[in-house]
C-alpha cells in the first residue's frame, strides 16, 4: 500500500505569478492556473531546503519523460499522484493572464551576422536588434487568495531522495507553511493557512474548488464549470475543469467559483478525490487504490 500523504497550503498572492507556456519563443504567453507541476514545485523547494538537498542539474537519462531541471524535482514528480489548485470563494480578486508588451535583452540570441550588423549600426538604429518589444505574459491577481494541495507517496519520494521516510514526514508540515512562491521567483506568497497529513478519499460525486483532469470524471454542472487547459505531471498540455464565477471565465480571466454549492463532478471508474478532513474544499482526483 502507497503511503499517501496530502499537502496543503492556502496562500495570498503579492501581485500574482507568471508560469509561461511551454515551447514559447519570443512571445510568452502565461497559464491562468499554475498547473499541477508549479503546485508540485511550489512545495518541493522548500522540503528540499528542509532536507539538505542539492539542486543539481539532472543526470542524463535516455528517454526522460520530463524536461526537469533538477534530479530532486524529478524525484518530486515521480511521487506525486496528483496536484490542483484553486480560487477561494471570497478571494477579493479573480485571476487575469495577460501580455503585456516589453523590452527584451535579445542580443545574446542573435546570429553572428545580425550581431556584426547591429555592432556598426549607430546605438539608435541598433536598439531594435540589442533589446526588441516582446509581449510577456503573467497572470496577475493582487491580493488574491488561492489554495493548492497535492498527494504524494511519502515512501516512494524518500526512497528516490535517499533520505528516510521520518525525515520526509518531520518536514512536510513546515514545508506547507514554508511555501514562498508559485511559479517563477518573482511569484511571491504568503501562507495563510497550511496543513500536512494523511488524506481521506470519496468515491462518486463531490465537490471542490479546484480544478481536476477532465478525463478523470464523468460528469460536471456546466453552469458553474469552465474548462482550460493546463501541464500535467508529465509536462503534456491536457484538459481541466475548475469552479469558476461569471461566465465571462475564459482561458485568460478567472473569477472566484462561488461559495459550496453541492456536487460538481461525479469521478470515473478506478478514479478517488483526497482531501483534509479540516480542508475538504480542496480535492485532489487521482487514480490511486
Amino acid at each position: 500500500m502507497p503511503k499517501l500523504r496530502f499537502f496543503y497550503s492556502k496562500v495570498r498572492l503579492h501581485w500574482g505569478f507568471t508560469v509561461r507556456v511551454k515551447g514559447a519563443t519570443a512571445a510568452q504567453p502565461a497559464l491562468v492556473l499554475p498547473p499541477p507541476t508549479t503546485v508540485v514545485g511550489a512545495f518541493a523547494y522548500p522540503l528540499a531546503r528542509l532536507l539538505g538537498l542539492r539542486e543539481e542539474p539532472p543526470s542524463s537519462k535516455k528517454g526522460a519523460k520530463r524536461p526537469v531541471i533538477t534530479d530532486v524535482f524529478e524525484c518530486f514528480l515521480k511521487a506525486t499522484r496528483g496536484a490542483s489548485a484553486g480560487l477561494d470563494p471570497m478571494s477579493p480578486t479573480g485571476l487575469s493572464s495577460y501580455m503585456e508588451t516589453t523590452r527584451i535583452m535579445g542580443f545574446v540570441y542573435k546570429t553572428g551576422g545580425q550581431v556584426n550588423k547591429a555592432l556598426k549600426e549607430p546605438i539608435y538604429k541598433s536598439i531594435p536588434l540589442i533589446m526588441p518589444v516582446q509581449p510577456l505574459g503573467a497572470t496577475y491577481s493582487p491580493g488574491g487568495v488561492v489554495h493548492i494541495g497535492a498527494l504524494i507517496d511519502v515512501e516512494d519520494l524518500a526512497r528516490c531522495l535517499r533520505v528516510g521516510v521520518g525525515d520526509v514526514e518531520d518536514a512536510a508540515v513546515k514545508a506547507c507553511h514554508g511555501v514562498s512562491r508559485l511559479g517563477s521567483k518573482e511569484g511571491v506568497v504568503s501562507v495563510l493557512e497550511a496543513a500536512y497529513g494523511e488524506p481521506e478519499a470519496v468515491e462518486g460525486d463531490f465537490y471542490t474548488l479546484g480544478y481536476v483532469p477532465a478525463s478523470m470524471v464523468s460528469k460536471r454542472v456546466p453552469e458553474l464549470v469552465v474548462s482550460v487547459y493546463l501541464y500535467d505531471l508529465d509536462y503534456n498540455l491536457a484538459e481541466y475543469y475548475v469552479a469558476a464565477g461569471w461566465r465571462i471565465s475564459s482561458q485568460n480571466i478567472l473569477t472566484p467559483p462561488p461559495g459550496l454549492v453541492g456536487k460538481l463532478y461525479s469521478t470515473n471508474p478506478g478514479f478517488k478525490a483526497f482531501y483534509l478532513k479540516e480542508h475538504e474544499e480542496l480535492k485532489v482526483v487521482a487514480g490511486v487504490k
